[in-house]
Parts: C-alpha cells; structure tokens; sequence
C-alpha cells in the first residue's frame, strides 16, 4: 500500500495542485514515518532540530541532531539543563558565566525532595527533616551490602572484616581500622617513641620532684590535665606515646628501688 508521500509525489509529478487535505498529509508524511511507527526529523543531508518556544518568544526547549543534545532554558534564556548525548552526561547549570548553579533534586511520592545534589555547595544530602532520615549503601559486585551510613541512629557499618582507611594529603595511609582484627593502627613517620628516656643522658625526676609536681598539678608530668582534655580533645596515638613514656618512667623507678633494696642486703 502505498503511503500519503508517495501519493502527494504522484500528484506533483503530473503537475496537479494538492487540496488542503492533502496538503496536510504531506506535512504528516513528512514528520510521521508511517512504515516504521516514528517521527523523524531531518535527515538526507540535514541535521534535524525542534524548538519549543514560550508566549515571548523565547526558547524554552531545544532538541538538536547535530549535536545530539536537549537543551533547557530558564525564563532569562539562560541554558540551564543539558542532556548531551556525545558526551554521556547530564549538565546542571552548565557552562555560561552567567548561568545559575546546577541542583538535582529526586522526590518521594510525598513530592519532598529527599536527595539533593547540589553544585553552589559541592554538597549531597539525602533524607530531610520532613521525610526519612539519610540513608546510603554501598554493594560489591555480588550485590552484596558491604557499608551502611544511617542517619537514623548516627551510624557507619561496615561488613566483618572490612577495613576503613583514610589518607593524608601526601594519599599516605594515615589511619586504618581492621574490622577482622577489631584494630585501629595510625600510620605517621612524625611520630616519636620514646625510647629517649632508656638514654643514660636521660634525666628522671626524682620521687620527691615527682610528688611535688603531682601536690601542684594534679597530674603527672607531660600528661594533659582532665580539664584540658575536656577542652581540648586529645590525641590517641599522642596519648598512647605519652603513656608509654610513663611506663618506661616507672621502670626506671623500680630499677632504682630495686638496686636500694640491694644495697641495703648487703649491709
């Protein structure tokens, strides 16, 4: 059977005038590939585009088969959305100067907005204070669920015997904590243990030094004070060294005591 195109074809060839139905058709065939159940537009040598324009003239809504893009524009003729086919991405804002930062907002079916993308603050939010709190999880390739961030009960959870890491701002491991040994290691090559006191150079406080350090200070020496903790915060792996460190103080006391006691057997 043949279409509406080639009857209208048939009619130019013999020189006949369409009538305004057919005319119509003409247009229809044009936009409307009735064989294949599509609208095309463009081809044979010509890249096709539709615009969409508002009351003033402006357009709103462009769809481009040169560049394989759709574009959207706000009120000021502003290219604020892209769908951009050659590239594989989607555009919040784009690239003008004058354009107005890019959000992506997804909605309940409550219409709230509970997850935000937002450009301006280079920020993800997920859950509201009218929906449900935040929640994002992450899985392997098995779809496995491996990490759960809960906004719900302010929680991180992480399958067993995974391992948490960060880096410093050199990307050196700084901190790692091993779920299957349950351990929390700090990696830093500016850390000092303090192997300085088993010096012979090292000088020790003696008893009565350390008591009256103690009487005045309410804390050992080199050790911050509860209150300075609760201020302050403190530092584990600082903390841990410091500790050592009186450790290592206090074995030097009993190795002092002990060669008293001897010296006092001998007499």
């Amino acid at each position: 059977m043949a279409t509406s195109r080639e009857i209208l074809k048939g009619y130019f060839k013999k020189g006949a005038k369409p009538t305004e139905r057919q005319f119509v058709e003409m247009i229809g065939a044009f936009l409307h590939r009735e064989e294949e159940n599509e609208i095309q537009i463009g081809g044979k040598g010509k890249s096709g585009q539709l615009i969409l324009q508002d009351a003033l003239n402006k357009e709103t809504i462009k769809m481009d088969g040169f560049n394989p893009q759709i574009n959207l524009y706000d009120p000021d003729g502003r290219r604020n959305i892209v769908l951009d086919g050659k590239n594989s991405a989607i555009h919040l804002g784009f690239e003008e100067t004058n354009g107005m930062a890019g959000t992506l907002m997804v909605y309940d079916s409550m219409r709230r907005n509970t997850i935000v993308l937002d450009g301006q603050d280079s920020t993800l939010d997920l859950g509201r204070k009218d929906a449900k709190p935040g929640y994002l999880r992450l899985f392997d390739t098995n779809h496995k669920q491996k990490i759960i961030l809960n906004a719900s009960d302010s929680t991180i959870k992480v399958d067993k015997g995974g391992k948490i890491t960060m880096k410093n701002s050199n990307d050196l491991l700084a901190i790692e904590l091993d779920g299957e040994k349950g351990a929390i290691k700090a990696i830093n090559d500016k850390i000092t243990t303090p192997d300085f006191i088993l010096e012979p150079s090292y000088e020790l406080l003696s008893i009565d030094e350390l008591n009256q350090f103690i009487q005045k200070n309410k804390h050992l020496p080199d050790i911050p004070s509860g209150e300075q903790i609760k201020a302050e915060g403190i530092n584990l792996p600082e903390f841990s060294l410091k500790l050592l460190q009186k450790i290592e103080d206090l074995t030097l006391y009993v190795i002092d005591l002990q060669k008293q006691i001897d010296e006092l057997k001998k007499r």
